[in-house]
């Protein structure tokens, strides 16, 4: 008979929402000098050479420190909180698309021994969701992370949107 063993994760606590816990990766592609956010000391930095890469992506007018709560996954895994460029996209989800290869490629995040797994929040889900459908870059995880973390205002959100249709022209 099997019995199933508890899956346990030691991480560090969650960190105080300071900037001194990061620090800016710069990394020169052919769209210009992309940026994330990585841990800057211990307890949040990753000292596993074999660990994953974690790339996390915002969603659409947020920045990578929208994710500072998600600093203590940095000692499982080499975290990346991407900075989405202030820059027209020309081509919408698939030119996002291309700033995030960029960056991975650049930062040799798809040469990880560990893989890379891309997460997305909000419009960030969609611009992996889009890298990850492209093929371009192995991935060995995709997460992607909701807007509504809780169902009960989901209802509300949805009938004071849907007005919006009214509104705005969806080609």
């Amino acid at each position: 008979m099997m019995t199933e063993k508890a899956l346990s994760i030691d991480l560090p606590p969650l960190p105080a929402l300071q900037r001194d816990h990061v620090r800016v990766n710069s990394v020169a592609t052919e769209l210009g000098t992309l940026e994330a956010f990585v841990p800057a000391s211990a307890p949040y930095f990753c000292e596993d050479a074999a660990a994953p890469a974690l790339l996390l992506v915002p969603g659409l007018g947020l920045d990578g420190l929208g994710f500072i709560r998600q600093l203590p996954l940095g000692k499982r895994a080499h975290l990346h909180l991407f900075q989405t460029p202030n820059a027209a996209l020309d081509n919408g989800l698939e030119s996002a698309a291309d700033y995030v290869e960029s960056y991975v490629r650049a930062s040799g995040l798809d040469k990880t021994p560990g893989g890379l797994i891309l997460g997305g929040a909000s419009m960030g889900g969609a611009i992996s969701l889009t890298l990850a459908l492209r093929g371009r870059v192995k991935l060995a995880g995709l997460i992607l992370i909701g807007t509504y973390g809780s169902r009960r205002l989901l209802p509300w959100f949805q009938k004071t949107m849907a007005q919006l249709a009214y509104v705005i022209h969806m080609p």
